[in-house]
């Protein structure tokens, strides 16, 4: 991959990272895959994911405010990933239209949201507290 294929990709996390931290503020995008080790081509995916620090006040509640409240804290982690995914989906879909193609996989091993950006670029984004 060249080394412009590269900044496209890392300009292209920071632009979805901007948009989704305006839902949840806090969180970053993490890359993993084949854009940190450098091994992908130019027809490589983007694979991130969605890095979550609780707040002080979730630590003292051990809740956030994407868990449902009917789970225990040692048991909300999963629903509330795939709620968050679920609701940069429909982000997606409704407010940036850059982002094409927006697929939710959440019933997945590990639930992911695809989409294509208008460049061509694939991205799968992750939400896994593992």
């Amino acid at each position: 991959m060249h080394e412009v294929d590269i900044r496209v990709r890392f300009l292209l996390i920071t632009m979805l990272e901007n948009s989704i931290s305006s839902l949840f503020p806090g969180i970053t995008l993490e890359p993993f895959g084949s854009i940190t080790s450098q091994l992908g081509s130019t027809s490589s995916d983007i694979d991130v994911r969605i890095a979550w620090q609780p707040t002080l006040h979730d630590k003292q509640t051990h809740m956030s405010a994407m868990s449902p409240y009917f789970l225990t804290p040692n048991h909300y982690n999963d629903a509330r990933n795939k709620l968050m995914l679920e609701t940069v989906a429909n982000y997606l879909r409704i407010s940036c239209p850059t982002f094409i193609d927006v697929l939710r996989l959440l019933h997945a091993k590990v639930p992911i949201v695809r989409c294509t950006h208008q460049t061509g670029i694939d991205i799968d984004i992750a939400a896994s507290d593992k």
